[in-house]
């Protein structure tokens, strides 16, 4: 479906609501897997879909390393570490699913911001995509 101007309005009406340095990230990682034909719009959407993954994934794990879901008192360590793992399962639903509490939306916008300069700044890595 083309406008008279001849610009794919598909594309854009499928792709626009999508961040535009992760969908970035999915086009050079498309193209460095060595495709030899250009990209259907679900082919960039599951390649979108790996990379926020993978975002969110290092989101989380930074998260946790600096100490985000451990207990703030001290408590036996077989209790501390079912809170963590219950603390970042918990965390996980709510970026799987989109729906945070305000408090923890906030935290993880920080951190979000935080990787958002990272991820603008840095070169794209490998990462095998399961055709």
């Amino acid at each position: 479906m083309k406008d008279k101007n001849g610009s794919d309005e598909v594309w854009i009406d499928m792709l626009t609501n999508y961040d535009y340095s992760l969908m970035l990230l999915a086009v050079k990682q498309y193209i460095s897997d060595g495709n030899e034909y250009a990209p259907s719009i679900a082919s960039l959407i599951l390649y979108y879909k790996k990379q926020q993954d993978r975002f969110s994934n290092d989101i989380l794990q930074e998260m946790e390393k600096d100490g985000i879901f451990d207990d703030c008192y001290g408590t036996d360590i077989e209790i501390a570490l079912w809170n963590k793992l219950n603390r970042k399962r918990k965390a996980q639903n709510y970026v799987i699913t989109g729906i945070m509490p305000g408090w923890f939306e906030a935290i993880y916008q920080n951190y979000q911001s935080k990787n958002n300069i990272k991820l603008s700044t840095s070169k794209i890595t490998p990462m095998r995509i399961d055709k």
